[in-house]
């Protein structure tokens, strides 16, 4: 069973704040989870074509244009920060 220390790691990591009881309850699917990828490894795939996607859909793209904003002017009114070359001056985040 995975180490109920590991999720609580997991989960300061990611700033989750879980009690006991989530932190042993989330320990016991992760073990499933991972027994189920183990039971994988026995599966037969010999012979089996690997494959990325299976509805064989191409993406659909569209060249990159730049249009005029006719509103941002107006959206740059709508700021008490300070403006900047056409945009807006926020505070450094890191």
């Amino acid at each position: 069973m995975i180490d109920p220390k590991i999720v609580e790691k997991l989960a300061k990591m990611s700033r989750l704040g879980l009690s006991q009881k989530e932190i042993e309850t989330f320990a016991g699917q992760l073990d499933g989870i991972l027994d189920f990828f183990a039971d994988l490894k026995n599966v037969e795939t010999d012979g089996v074509k690997p494959v990325s996607q299976i509805t064989n859909l191409k993406n659909a793209t569209a060249p990159d244009e730049i249009e005029p904003a006719e509103i941002a002017d107006d959206l740059l009114k709508c700021t008490k920060n300070k403006i900047s070359e056409n945009a807006i001056v926020v505070p450094k985040a890191l």
